[in-house]
């Protein structure tokens, strides 16, 4: 029997009251889609008045925002750029190869293997001195344009710390140093470009650039002279990154995916359409083709007019929480994640693309906060080191290290500090502000982030690790020759 029928033998009061029910639930299901559809206009007349807001904070309208204002003196060399711009794979496994041979202490190998290469390594020593990096996008692809040369850069870092431990295992300092300081000074060219992906990718050259530098200390880890001469070496160095420039690229990203996408997406919009994204097959699916991008203004319809008006008004937003707070960036990514969470409303139509494109920030604001540490970090182990090397024990206390605490950007308390199976460690607590015990790559789980010295001992790949029983030991592959008729000091 149907809820009609049943109503109809119920009597008359109960089956007006039935009735009256069942109106009202269809009245507010209706009320609902009207409400939802009415939210587009009632967004895209704002459109202008926004707009001119938006320009004023300075955010990117067109892709010709999104120009830094680089002379192309100033820039790599345009052969440099079209060459790292390419999907083509660079030096592909090379680097594992010679990362292999370090860790099984075979220096011969890995120094013929570099000088093989030595040619492409150069080309990023000479893109090192650039005043900028800057590479030629599409900007109107928005959320799908390609970053191939990322990758290679994270390659290139490593080659040049490789090869900067080869040469300081025969006892060429600078030259090793050299090698060092252009990672260092491509870890922040790198990191000035218009999205997160290149500030993390900064951020992540840099790491790996002070692991060299400790690397390179930890080859005569009893001899003082040596640990200190290269902790002067990293004191010098200078790496910064920000967000400001990095946010250009996420304003700039929403605008043109609001502008373009396709129609068929507009009402449906939903996270599943974009599991595609980073492959070109998802290029023909989610965008025109380039000459027939819209590039500017907000494309056609009232509903591309509301999410652009959205995707610039949170946008503002953002700018304003970055403005406030670019000096704590542990507090600026947490506020931009609350104001994200509750700015950004899933039941609102107009919000559904705001809730795709952005990122979460308080993962990349802790990020900012450990490379603005990373090199107190390193300058305190490699102190604790050369102590070591000289007393035969490690300090156990900053007023043993005779330093000022290097403070905790989370907690604003000292680095915790431990000495653990042979090494040195300072460590940050971590976002979740719980001390889960430190090192770097210690195993456990936790969002500790530390630094350690000697630094934990690489082991040869599996491809190589079969012949392990024929390969030195991590101590032995410590243990180096002195250099000519210069003794143990430097």
């Amino acid at each position: 029997m149907g809820l009609g029928d049943k109503l109809a033998k119920s009597g008359p009061r109960k089956w007006l009251l039935g009735c009256g029910v069942l109106a009202l639930l269809g009245c507010a299901g209706l009320g609902t889609v009207v409400l939802q559809v009415a939210d587009f206009p009632t967004v895209a007349m704002r459109a202008d008045e926004v707009r001119s807001e938006y320009q004023a904070a300075g955010l990117p309208w067109t892709r010709e925002d999104m120009d830094r204002g680089i002379a192309p003196e100033d820039n790599a060399s345009q052969a440099f750029l079209d060459e790292m711009g390419t999907t083509t794979p660079w030096l592909s496994g090379v680097y594992s190869d010679i990362a292999d041979a370090l860790a099984k202490g075979d220096y011969g190998s890995a120094e013929r293997q570099l000088d093989a290469i030595e040619p492409e390594i150069q080309k990023f020593v000479d893109a090192s001195h650039a005043k900028a990096i800057a590479f030629p996008k599409d900007w109107d692809f928005g959320a799908i344009v390609l970053f191939p040369e990322f990758a290679k850069f994270k390659s290139a870092v490593k080659l040049l710390n490789y090869r900067a431990e080869v040469k300081a295992q025969k006892w060429e300092f600078e030259g090793a140093m050299e090698d060092l300081r252009a990672g260092i000074r491509l870890s922040h060219l790198v990191g000035q470009d218009s999205t997160l992906i290149c500030m993390f990718v900064g951020i992540a050259c840099q790491a790996i650039t002070y692991r060299g530098a400790e690397n390179i200390a930890a080859l005569r880890p009893n001899d003082a002279d040596w640990i200190t001469r290269v902790r002067n070496e990293t004191e010098s160095w200078e790496c910064s990154f920000g967000f400001e420039q990095a946010l250009m690229g996420v304003a700039y990203m929403g605008l043109s995916l609001a502008r373009n996408l396709p129609g068929d997406k507009l009402i449906s919009l939903k996270l599943d359409i974009f599991e595609d994204f980073g492959t070109m097959g998802s290029v023909d699916s989610l965008y025109p083709p380039a000459n027939r991008l819209v590039r500017t203004g907000y494309g056609a319809g009232t509903i591309r007019r509301a999410y652009t008006t959205r995707q610039m008004e949170t946008m503002i937003g953002v700018k304003r929480i970055h403005d406030k707070l670019k000096d704590d960036p542990i507090a600026m990514g947490a506020e931009l994640d609350r104001y994200l969470e509750t700015e950004i409303n899933p039941g609102k139509m107009s919000d559904r693309l705001a809730e795709i494109v952005y990122s979460v920030y308080g993962q990349a604001g802790f990020a900012v906060a450990k490379s603005r540490i990373l090199g107190e970090m390193s300058s305190t182990v490699l102190r604790a080191g050369a102590i070591r090397a000289r007393t035969g024990k490690f300090p156990t206390s900053w007023v043993e290290l005779g330093i000022e605490p290097v403070l905790d950007p989370v907690t604003e308390e000292p680095l915790k500090i431990v000495v653990r199976d042979g090494a040195f460690g300072v460590y940050s607590v971590g976002l979740n502000k719980e001390d889960e015990g430190g090192f770097r790559n210690s195993g456990r789980a936790g969002d500790d982030y530390g630094v350690q010295f000697p630094p934990p001992a690489r082991k040869p790949s599996s491809s190589v690790s079969s012949s392990s029983s024929s390969a030195p030991d991590e101590e032995s592959s410590r243990t180096l020759p002195l250099p000519p008729a210069a003794g143990k000091g430097l």
